[in-house]
């Protein structure tokens, strides 16, 4: 039996649950810029048996939940959440696969992106994240 499970005192983890065992959870916060898809994972011993694709059908609907429900409770000048978008490690191609599948893009790299420009200047050795940040229209 799969289901999946809201974390207690949490509004936005969940856990995937298969055969009363964790499976894999996700986080979704809606901000700014989107819904963000946060600490997407399947354990390692459940990986490939298609638990991914469970998760990630469960997140974009709960995700398109989330938008239909702040447009009800906001006022006329409310922009909702256009698109979806999480980061990925470069390279975790099991996981960049299954995001490509469900229609996301890579949009931004992190590592180009988030390094400060007075180190730069300095010339010190920068070590950045190798991950990437990938979103889809919702």
């Amino acid at each position: 039996m799969i289901k999946f499970k809201r974390l207690k005192g949490s509004d936005s983890n969940y856990l995937l649950i298969f055969k009363g065992k964790k499976v894999g959870g996700v986080k979704l916060t809606h901000c700014v810029y989107g819904i963000m898809l946060g600490s997407v994972h399947i354990r390692k011993n459940y990986r490939g048996r298609g638990f991914g694709d469970l998760l990630m059908k469960f997140a974009l609907d709960k995700a398109r939940f989330i938008k239909e429900e702040s447009i009800k409770v906001s006022g006329p000048d409310y922009t909702p959440p256009d698109k979806v978008f999480l980061d990925v490690k470069k390279r975790n191609y099991r996981a960049i696969n299954l995001y490509c599948k469900y229609g996301f893009q890579i949009s931004y790299d992190t590592a180009i992106a988030s390094i400060p420009s007075r180190q730069l200047a300095k010339k010190k050795t920068v070590t950045m994240p190798e991950l990437w940040q990938m979103e889809r229209p919702l």
